[in-house]
């Protein structure tokens, strides 16, 4: 029921029904090797069962409202939901008066359509758009249709101010440098920079961070650790969930693969990029750079960053990395942090 559950933030910390919360999330996109967007129950309800064996608690609808359908079922598996209003990337364009009532007509949908389903606490609005008056407009609009949950402007560039009505500040890959950030040996440093000399009544979710694109992903327990030394710093959602591919047939294509050519076919082109063979003559084509960035293949066999997501994300931490251990039978201690929102350990044995 939507009327029990309450996202708040106070003093900084995003909290729900008054207990402070982590997100551990993933970007998900509506997309198949089988049937491309139209998605089907059986594919959300697989989708939605890796994420919580995967210890994901959090998915950020990007960059559209999914089929209804999906919702419903975030409802039923305790998803949080960072549900969002489909424009993004508009640039010079948004400074352009004439395109507000579109705005509005798209904010309006998406809350009517979505605002009595529990599992959605933040309104995200738009993806990485410049802060112009008709984006905040926008913002307002989802505001008065919604007072009671949270909006936030999900976004790379933090050199903007963000406007008073923007309750979550959501930079995206709290850095910036090249596919490989992971090397940025100062990365660490500049997500605590946020935690201490950030806005302070605001918290933090990075709606976009560790792009899991080559092998740009190792540094996730490093940054997790950074994330979770401040308590303002509510989480992250990882780009992304899965590979985008679709099922192709060879003929008269020429075909790369994938690992060694992955950025050699554009977008645009019509060669094909194989992620999977099917047969001699069938593939599952995830174009290159456009499509590989997934913690699991696009048909959701799990990759390795969805194992190492699974152990930084989980809510069981043993904090002794060393364990002395002599001969014969002994009862040897294990210090262990319970990292869940709402469950003891205790319910769990």
């Amino acid at each position: 029921n939507k009327n029990d559950i309450e996202a708040i933030f106070n003093n900084g910390i995003l909290k729900l029904n008054g207990k402070k919360i982590t997100i551990k999330g993933v970007n998900r996109h509506d997309i198949y090797p089988s049937v491309g967007r139209a998605i089907n129950r059986e594919i959300m309800v697989k989708d939605l069962e890796l994420m919580k064996e995967g210890n994901i608690n959090t998915i950020r609808l990007s960059h559209y409202p999914p089929h209804p359908l999906f919702i419903k079922l975030c409802n039923e598996y305790g998803m949080y939901l960072i549900d969002e209003i489909p424009f993004g990337f508009g640039d010079e364009l948004l400074t352009d008066t004439s395109y507000q009532d579109i705005l509005y007509q798209r904010a309006e949908a998406t809350v009517a359509r979505d605002k009595n389903d529990p599992s959605v606490i933040v309104w995200s609005i738009g993806n990485e758009n410049p802060v112009t008056p008709i984006v905040v407009n926008t913002a307002k609009l989802v505001k008065k249709l919604d007072p009671t949950r949270m909006i936030l402007f999900p976004r790379a560039r933090t050199e903007e101010a963000q406007p008073e009505v923007i309750d979550v500040l959501a930079p995206h890959y709290p850095f910036f440098a090249p596919v490989y950030y992971s090397l940025n040996p100062r990365e660490a440093n500049i997500i605590s920079e946020f935690g201490m000399s950030g806005d302070k009544d605001r918290p933090y979710i990075f709606t976009e961070f560790n792009h899991s694109l080559g092998g740009s992903f190792e540094g996730l327990a490093r940054r997790w650790k950074a994330i979770n030394s401040y308590d303002q710093i509510a989480g992250g959602c990882i780009w992304m969930w899965s590979n985008q591919g679709i099922i192709r047939q060879t003929n008269g294509h020429k075909v790369f693969e994938d690992v060694e050519d992955m950025y050699t076919v554009s977008s645009g082109s019509p060669d094909i990029l194989v992620e999977k063979w099917i047969d001699n003559n069938t593939v599952i084509d995830s174009r290159g750079q456009s499509g590989t960035d997934g913690i699991v293949d696009a048909d959701r066999t799990p990759r390795g960053d969805y194992w190492i997501t699974r152990e930084v994300y989980s809510p069981v931490v043993f904090i002794d990395e060393e364990l002395k251990i002599g001969p014969g039978p002994q009862r040897i201690p294990l210090l262990i942090t319970n990292t869940f929102d709402f469950t003891n350990l205790s319910d769990i044995r």
